[in-house]
């Protein structure tokens, strides 16, 4: 079962599945897997992984079931973050904003972790929407925006941060034209263009724009309906005109924005199973898929799929 699917820098595909990592060598199209190691510093604190980044330095963030684990590649060691109370909370979402600051989000808020040296290191919670802090609101998404600020797409709607002030504007879904939809935002795309998509559990697929300082979020009409709400679980664009839909049962769409057409590919046609939960694409083009039964290539040119397992 695969949980989330990351590509580094390098160009490696990182596959987090409930029984640890994968790591995809494109070149030598093989997996090399990680889990738990009774030597903390090869391996995981958890071998259920939810969520993957990479900062400048190129370290590797991976987010598990039991915290933060951080894989500095230079010296091929796993170092280890632990909040304090030591019970089991779903990493969803990182961003590094500085190798000594990282936003987290988590299934119960949304905090920062501050690091002095691998032994001294401290977790603050954060608030995002008026009077939460004391509750539990699953964080989902944690991309950034502009001028120092980040989307967090949660449990209960959209939020926008700053990282510096700490201030933030929570977006009340409402009956106004050009509000965000209803309900949870597990998808923050931002596309070639720098537009920000985002997927709401209720009211589907949204493009975000500003106008003369207006703050509009356009519904994205397919057919002259709404793509179908909760079932995009991952959006990817290759080119100007294609966004591609990974979907939770309905397979992958590609998205015609000049057509306004959409095109469906699912496991009659070769995908390795209709559940998809990311999208990645190579240099070649291909499109990588993560699905409930593996991972598929697709290639867009001859409109074939090649699957591979981690067995």
């Amino acid at each position: 079962h695969i949980n989330t699917i990351f590509s580094d820098l390098s160009g490696n595909v990182w596959i987090g599945t409930e029984k640890g990592v994968a790591k995809f060598d494109k070149y030598k199209q093989g997996f090399i897997t990680v889990g738990i190691n009774n030597n903390s510093d090869q391996g995981l604190i958890d071998q259920n992984v939810w969520s993957f980044n990479e900062d400048k330095n190129n370290k590797i963030y991976i987010g598990t079931k039991k915290d933060l684990t951080v894989y500095h590649p230079y010296r091929n060691i796993f170092s280890h973050f632990y909040r304090p109370e030591k019970n089991e909370h779903y990493l969803m979402s990182i961003y590094p904003e500085t190798p000594n600051k990282i936003w987290l989000g988590y299934d119960d808020g949304l905090f920062i972790l501050n690091i002095e040296s691998s032994n001294d290191y401290s977790f603050t919670k954060v608030e995002f929407q008026e009077n939460t802090i004391d509750q539990s609101i699953r964080v989902y998404q944690i991309k950034p925006y502009k001028d120092g600020k980040l989307w967090i797409g949660t449990r209960s709607g959209l939020s926008l941060i700053d990282m510096e002030t700490k201030e933030y504007k929570f977006y009340h879904p409402s009956n106004l034209s050009y509000s965000i939809g209803d309900g949870a935002v597990k998808v923050i795309y931002n596309d070639l263009n720098g537009n920000f998509w985002f997927v709401t559990n209720n009211d589907g697929l949204y493009k975000f724009i500003v106008e003369d300082e207006d703050e509009l979020f356009i519904p994205f009409l397919t057919n002259s309906q709404i793509e179908t709400n909760s079932h995009i679980t991952s959006i990817l664009q290759t080119d100007t005109n294609n966004i591609w839909l990974g979907t939770y049962g309905e397979g992958l769409k590609l998205l015609d924005l000049k057509k306004m057409a959409i095109t469906n590919y699912t496991e009659s046609n070769g995908l390795a199973n209709n559940v998809v939960y990311g999208l990645l694409s190579d240099e070649e083009n291909n499109i990588w898929i993560s699905t409930n039964k593996g991972l598929s290539k697709f290639n867009p040119e001859t409109k074939t799929f090649k699957n591979y397992t981690t067995n």
